[in-house]
Parts: C-alpha cells; sequence; structure tokens
C-alpha cells in the first residue's frame, strides 16, 4: 500500500515516517513494518484488523494529502468519509499530527475490544431502507443515491438480509470485523470523549463538509470533544455531503487514499461530477503507485487544476531543452474535405416490374456493426442498474472507473446473463471483461450470428418508371436543385446528340445549307412514307420511324418534297440535320 511511492517520492516517505514514530509510542509497533511487508496471508489478516486498519488508512491518506500539496495542489475543502475526516481534521488545523494519531489510535484500540458484528451493502435508496429496518439494525452510511449500509450483529443482518432479497432489493455482505457506525460502537463513546477531551481544539482554517450533518463543520462542532468521539457511532452521510459540495463548489474531487472506494461513490451521483473525480493508487495492482500518482496528477492538469511542475521533477534531475522550436513550423494541411451531399425529399415513387432486384438491406443502426450495438445495449442495462446517463463514456474506461462498486456489478452481471443468455459473472466483470470494450468483444464472439445483427427491411426496388405524384415542391432548397437536376439532363441530351453525330455518315449538313433559305422543323416531320423502288410497282418499301438508320432519327422530306431521313441539331434548337441515304 503505497510502498513505491514510500520508496521514491521523499515528501510521501517523510510523511510516512513522521506519523510512524509517533504511532510507535500508540500502538508499541512499527506501522511501516505492516503496511510495507511483502504480500502475505499474515500481512494481510493484520491490515484487515481495525487495529490496524484505521491508523494505516489515517496515514497513508495524510501521506499522499502532502505530496498533493507539495506539488501546488492545494484543497478548497475537505470532505472525509469515517477516518477520513479525522485527517481532513488534521489538515485544516483543529487537531495536531499527534494528537490526530493518538485520537484515531485509540479509536482502534477501543472498537478492537468490542464483540464482533457486521455490515450489509444494500442497492436501494435510504428511504427504501428505512421502513424495512428493525430496531437493532443500524443505518451505518448514506453511500450514494442508491446504496445504503446497514450495521449490527451478524444474525440481525442476515435475517434483514433476507428480508431485502424477498423485496427484491439487491444486497451484499461487508468484509469487516465490527459493526461499525452502529449503536454496537455505544460503549466506546464516553472513553473516546475522554481521550478527545484532552486536546486542544481549533478551528478549521479550511473548511470541512461535515459527513455526520451533510453540512460545513461549524467552529462549535469542531472544538467539541463530543463531535468527535460520536463520530464512529454517527451514520456516515457521505452522499448527502457530497451533494452540498457540488452544488456550492462544484469542485474537482481527489480521493487521497488507498483504494478508490470514495471515488466510486462519488460518481454514484451521476452528472457532470463523473468526470471530475480522480483517485490516488489503483486497488489491487501491484508495483503500479508511481504510475497512477503521475496519471492523477495528468488529470487534475486537464482538469484546470495548477501544477508546481518543478516540484514535480525536482528529484528526476529533469533536462530542460531549449534547442527545440516552440511553434509549427512547415505546416502543411493534407485534410480531405469531405463531400457535399444533398438529399431530395418528395421523391417521386419508384416502381419495377420485375421481381428479380429483389434484395434485403440493413437499416437503422446501418453504419453500426454488431460490436457497436452491443455496446449501445450494455451502456442502456449500465445506465438502468445506476441512475446515471453513460452513453457517452469511453469504451475502454473500466466499471470500477465509471462508478460501478461490487455489490453494482454483482446486479448487472445478473442483468447481462438474463439480457444476452451467455455466462456472465462478477468476478469477468471485475477482472477480465472490466471494460465496455472487452465485454462487448466477449459477448460478439460468444453469441450466436443472429443475435443483435442489424434491423432488416426490403430495398427500394430499381427504377423503371417514375411515377407522378403531384407533391408540390415548395422548399427553396429543393426547387433549385430540381432545377440543377434538369439542367444536367438537357446537357446530358446534348451530348447524346453530338455522340450520334459523330457516328453519322459524311456529308450530314443542315438542312438549308445549299444556297436557298428552305428550313424543317418538327412539324415537317412524318411518322411514314411509302416508297416504290422500281418502275414496274413490284418491290415496295416502307419506311418508319420505328427503323431509323441512326439512333433518333425522324423521317421528313428534303427540299425536293422527298422523304427523309433527320436528327435534331443541338445547336439550334427545333431545327434539324439531313441525313443522306
Amino acid at each position: 500500500m503505497g510502498k513505491e511511492l514510500y520508496v521514491n517520492e521523499p515528501v510521501y516517505k517523510a510523511a510516512i515516517d513522521e506519523c510512524a514514530e509517533i504511532l510507535l509510542q500508540e500502538i508499541n509497533e512499527d506501522i511501516r513494518e505492516i503496511i510495507f511487508t511483502e504480500e502475505s496471508d499474515e500481512a494481510a489478516d493484520k491490515l484487515k484488523n481495525t487495529y490496524y486498519t484505521q491508523p494505516a488508512t489515517f496515514i497513508t491518506s495524510y501521506a499522499l494529502a502532502k505530496y498533493y500539496m507539495s506539488m501546488g495542489i492545494n484543497p478548497a475543502a475537505f470532505v472525509g468519509h469515517s477516518i477520513g475526516e479525522f485527517v481532513s481534521a488534521h489538515l485544516s488545523g483543529i487537531l495536531t499530527l499527534a494528537d490526530a494519531l493518538k485520537l484515531v489510535a485509540a479509536r482502534a484500540r477501543l472498537i478492537s475490544g468490542l464483540p464482533g458484528g457486521t455490515m450489509l451493502s444494500v442497492r436501494t435508496a435510504r428511504k427504501n431502507v428505512l421502513p424495512l429496518m428493525p430496531a437493532t439494525l443500524s443505518l451505518a452510511a448514506n453511500n450514494a443515491p442508491n446504496l445504503c449500509v446497514v450495521s449490527g450483529e451478524a444474525s440481525d443482518v442476515d435475517n434483514f438480509s433476507k428480508i431485502l432479497e424477498q423485496n427484491g432489493i439487491v444486497n451484499k455482505p461487508l468484509r469487516t470485523s465490527h459493526a461499525f457506525h452502529s449503536h454496537m460502537m455505544d460503549p466506546i463513546i464516553s472513553p473516546l470523549n475522554d481521550v478527545a477531551a484532552s486536546f486542544n481544539l481549533s478551528v478549521p482554517k479550511i473548511p470541512i463538509l461535515s459527513t455526520v450533518t451533510a453540512s460545513w463543520l461549524k467552529d462549535g462542532e469542531a472544538t467539541d470533544p463530543g463531535y468527535w468521539s460520536k463520530h464512529a457511532r454517527a451514520t456516515v452521510n457521505f452522499s448527502d455531503a457530497i451533494n452540498a459540495l457540488i452544488t456550492e463548489l462544484n469542485p474537482v474531487f481527489v480521493e487521497v487514499g488507498p483504494g478508490n472506494a470514495t471515488t466510486t461513490l462519488i460518481k454514484q451521483q451521476g452528472g457532470a461530477v463523473v468526470s471530475r473525480v480522480v483517485n490516488s493508487i489503483e486497488p489491487g495492482i501491484s508495483n503500479s503507485d508511481l504510475i497512477s500518482i503521475k496519471k492523477t496528477i495528468g488529470k487534475l492538469w486537464t482538469l484546470g487544476v495548477d501544477i508546481n511542475w518543478q516540484s514535480l521533477h525536482e528529484a528526476e534531475n529533469a533536462n530542460v531543452l531549449h534547442d527545440l522550436p516552440t511553434y509549427a513550423y512547415d505546416k502543411k494541411k493534407y485534410w480531405v474535405e469531405p463531400v457535399q451531399v444533398q438529399q431530395l425529399t418528395n421523391q417521386p415513387e419508384l416502381t419495377n416490374n420485375s421481381s428479380n432486384n429483389e434484395v434485403e438491406e440493413i437499416v437503422d443502426n446501418a453504419d453500426l456493426t454488431r460490436k457497436e450495438r452491443l455496446i449501445s445495449r450494455i451502456k442502456t442495462i449500465l445506465g438502468e442498474a445506476s441512475g446515471n446517463d453513460i452513453s457517452d463514456t469511453n469504451p475502454h474506461f473500466s466499471f470500477i472507473e465509471l462508478g460501478f462498486d461490487s455489490l453494482l456489478l454483482t446486479q448487472v452481471a445478473s442483468s447481462f446473463k438474463k439480457e444476452f443468455r451467455v455466462p456472465v459473472t462478477f468476478r469477468q466483470l471485475s477482472e477480465e471483461y472490466d471494460t465496455l470494450d472487452k465485454l462487448s468483444t466477449y459477448l460478439d464472439s460468444t453469441l450466436p450470428a443472429d443475435v443483435y445483427s442489424a434491423a432488416k427491411k426490403e430495398k427500394p426496388k430499381a427504377a423503371s418508371k417514375i411515377v407522378e405524384t403531384n407533391v408540390p415542391v415548395d422548399d427553396v432548397d429543393n426547387k433549385a436543385l430540381l432545377q440543377t437536376i434538369l439542367q444536367q439532363i438537357n446537357i446530358l441530351t446534348q451530348q447524346v446528340a453530338e455522340l450520334q453525330k459523330s457516328q453519322m455518315p459524311t456529308g450530314i449538313s443542315p438542312v438549308g445549307t445549299n444556297g436557298n433559305n428552305h428550313s424543317l422543323t418538327k412539324n415537317d416531320l412524318q411518322n411514314s412514307y411509302t416508297i416504290e423502288a422500281n418502275t414496274n410497282h413490284r418491290d415496295v418499301k416502307i419506311l418508319d420511324n420505328s427503323n431509323p438508320p441512326v439512333p433518333g432519327a425522324k423521317l421528313g422530306k428534303d427540299q425536293n418534297g422527298n422523304p427523309a431521313w433527320f436528327i435534331a441539331d443541338s445547336n439550334n434548337p427545333g431545327r434539324y440535320l439531313q441525313i443522306p441515304i
């Protein structure tokens, strides 16, 4: 827990060492040998013991806070979950470091001497829990809009869990040694008050949002020993406290502690705050403390927090390069502008007598792959479970980063299994498929080909005839587009005529070029002529427009009144050129 930081960051190491020396007098052990011991079952068991857990949590949070402050990241306000509020009390000036550690050590020692109990995480709002909860249990924490914790004796908690299940409310036991923040803490209030009363309590210099009252900590509360002694018994009203901070300050939240518990809870508030909360140390990942802390500083900078970069790189002996240009030189643009496409509405109906061209095509989500459609559905399920809008969420963010705790992941695992009909477990969502991208890839490779494939409908049949619809086109843009289409058709017609002209026999000339001004118009054209091929009247040939010598040619009379073939003169609309035969 923070070992890499302890070895590599002098400020962090100094803070840990200072706390360890003070605690040595209180617990008669070096806390460093417990929190920095190589991973072992014995070390893990000790850290689960509240006698060590509370002091270890305090000094880790304190050291992280001191490290951030050395980077120029100074707090505008504090809010702490349970032990976290004692860290806030010291950093805001209410308690000296020695007094804060003595109070936390006494709290841990007194609680460890109490009978064991247990706690139950409940995935629903506080208003739904209280009517069902028996008097033998206590509401230990209101952590998020739809997440509470109930605390008490193990048998009472087990019975209540069954009641919740009967009412369709998801719940999960927590791994705790005692029933924190419950009536089972009553015996320690008086002795803890005696310890707090021995200190010189001061008013806070930096504001604290109390998780007992869910409002700003008043000077009278800060200097009252009873506030700090009853703290272990009172409900942690974290959700309302966070909402108050969001309303008044709209801040960037930084979790200064081991893991990401409060980061997850704050993200479950939903809204824009989801993108403005970061944690410091990634849980469950060894040898990653330095990477995590640098990532956190980078995220804070992108959120507009000022960083003292000189302090950050002071221990690295970084060299600043001066010989590189500070501007973009020889800038060239290679962007390909997209083609402007206009769509014509009020289009005429297209019909085709042939049924051979009937095909199916993907519609609606035609531009989406199946994986993308799966991601969309997964987001919907996650949003329904959490009550938050995650439609714009980066698919590579882990579910933990999105604010999903173990209980919520257990709930959505069941929803995924029901929706997709494939095995999806809590462990998979926590480890192997812990992002939208990974989960959708798994589902895409597992689901049958026809599941979540594109919606289908018939493709419009190829057009062979335009049927008039008599739909008025009033839109100005449509009129302009229609005019453009007509102009293009006219140009195309002229080009076809030119091609036909190029294929005609030589000798074609416009009517009237032989010296007289006789001209031929459309009215002069005829549908057919009968021609005697010889004087014996034995061979008769009928000329009609069904069999022109050149495509597009029409029958008419030449200047001598004899039948002749003509083709439209593209350069003189309404005039025709004679084709010699």
